[in-house]
């Protein structure tokens, strides 16, 4: 059970987020591709869009012919779905297997970010309180879709350029454990779906922040260059 290598390196990071191919799905679990694909057809057609679509993704492989053929990109939560339906003492080893290769696939994203993070500002995102978040009466939180997730980007990459800094991979990888950070939870891919909104709203307010302080030093700076360009008074 310990060895995972086979299953971990059957996986790829397509933005941020660790996904596998049905193919080798169906070939761990010693299953007919086509059966694998219908599975999964089913899947989608029981679940709401908006899970569909940031975890079940459709892509093209060729085939020992040359010929185009239809497969999914599965990410965790797609990936437990479909499990879901293999049984059988052989299945629960490869679901293991397949549990255990996620997570050091995640782990390793996290510790790469970690690593990334400019060590300055890794101190200032420690004094971000986190965003008081609010769910009403009943409400069960759920984790936001690869999609709703992927909406921060733009505004992330935004706020890293209004501090005068490239949006570099350091610079993204850092904002988007920032916004992990105020949304209370440890990694990027565990932010609910309640807090995507007011993510997007702290964001902007720090964009317009940044932009102002920026606007502010360059008016300061080029008063002092006009100042230095300014004749001295002679002294009587």
């Amino acid at each position: 059970m310990k060895n995972n290598q086979p299953v971990l390196s059957s996986l790829s990071v397509v933005g941020g987020v660790p996904r596998v191919s049905s193919l080798d799905v169906a070939r761990h679990f010693e299953k007919d591709h086509a059966d694998v694909l219908k599975a999964i057809r089913k899947i989608i057609s029981e679940c709401p869009p908006n899970f569909n679509e940031g975890n079940f993704s459709g892509v093209e492989y060729s085939d020992a012919k040359g010929e185009t053929r239809p497969a999914y990109a599965l990410t965790r939560d797609g990936f437990a779905l479909l499990a879901m339906g293999f049984t059988g003492k052989r299945a629960l080893e490869w679901k293991i297997k397949y549990i255990e290769a996620f997570n050091a696939m995640e782990k390793a994203l996290i510790e790469q970010h970690v690593a990334l993070r400019p060590a300055p500002a890794c101190a200032i995102m420690e004094m971000l309180p986190p965003l008081k978040l609010h769910t009403r009466p009943g409400q069960v939180a759920r984790t936001a879709t690869i999609k709703e997730r992927e909406s921060l980007y733009e505004p992330v990459c935004e706020w890293i350029k209004s501090m005068d800094r490239p949006c570099g991979s350091g610079g993204f990888f850092l904002g988007l454990s920032i916004c992990a950070h105020m949304a209370g939870v440890e990694r990027f891919s565990q932010i609910p779906q309640h807090a995507i909104k007011p993510l997007h709203a702290w964001l902007e307010e720090r964009i317009d922040e940044s932009y102002a302080l920026i606007q502010e030093r360059r008016r300061h700076a080029r008063a002092a260059r006009l100042a230095a360009m300014q004749p001295a008074t002679a002294i009587l």
